[in-house]
């Protein structure tokens, strides 16, 4: 009997005579990891994505906060990547990043972005 090696991690398969991975988690990390490769940019978007949410959370405790707009550049916000946005009655577009949107505001010290999360209202 051949000894059969997991195409993830190299560890012994056993089962089937078919069986390429080891376990579930193997499968999904080969698969996950063959994805990256055959598409760059889809993972280069969802990675900006998700760290402008962590951001955009983190700055907005209250679900209604205001700060600088260098203060989030600084950490690495990208306000270019966005997933959809929102127009209220006085015609401000707020851009959200899944449920976490932003306002900029031009103010005379620089600009400002107004942090809000999405409401059931706003649908």
């Amino acid at each position: 009997m051949d000894l059969k090696l997991c195409t993830h991690c190299n560890a012994e398969v056993k089962g089937r005579a078919d069986k390429k991975f080891c376990n579930s988690h193997c499968r999904s990390a080969f698969q996950y990891s063959k994805n990256i490769k055959d598409q760059p940019f889809y993972e280069h978007v969802r990675k900006k994505l998700n760290k402008n949410r962590l951001i955009l959370k983190q700055y907005n405790k209250s679900e209604l906060s205001t700060t600088r707009k260098e203060n989030l550049i600084a950490q690495g916000f990208d306000p270019r990547f966005t997933t959809h946005s929102w127009k209220n009655r006085k015609g401000d577009e707020y851009k959200f990043v899944y449920e976490y949107g932003f306002l900029e505001k031009p103010t005379p010290y620089g600009i400002k972005f107004v942090l809000i999360v999405w409401q059931a209202y706003m649908s």
